[in-house]
């Protein structure tokens, strides 16, 4: 039920603001926390979870959750990317 109401909230939150960006699965995680919290029959867990979850998520999406430094890159650019990381034979035997 959670990420229903995760995946429902957020894409109508994009709907709504005509932006796709953080604030987005923000208001989703308070959605969702509001539904964890309900299910314990307690507004102030309902009110955690909303916080906690809007925090975590809006963070997560804020940061750019786990794109990681290759993301956007060509097939080239991440082969490049990759070779960069180690050393080859020749360079570990010259030094």
């Amino acid at each position: 039920a959670m990420g229903g109401v995760f995946a429902g909230t957020s894409a109508a939150a994009t709907q709504l603001r005509g932006k796709d960006d953080f604030l987005n699965d923000a208001a989703a995680g308070c959605a969702a926390g509001l539904i964890a919290g309900l299910r314990k029959r307690s507004i102030p867990a309902a009110l955690g979870s909303c916080a906690f979850f809007a925090g975590t998520m809006g963070t997560y999406e804020y940061s750019g959750g786990l794109q990681g430094k290759m993301h956007g890159m060509t097939r080239e650019e991440r082969d490049e990317y990759r070779a960069s990381l180690f050393a080859s034979e020749e360079e570990v035997r010259g030094r």
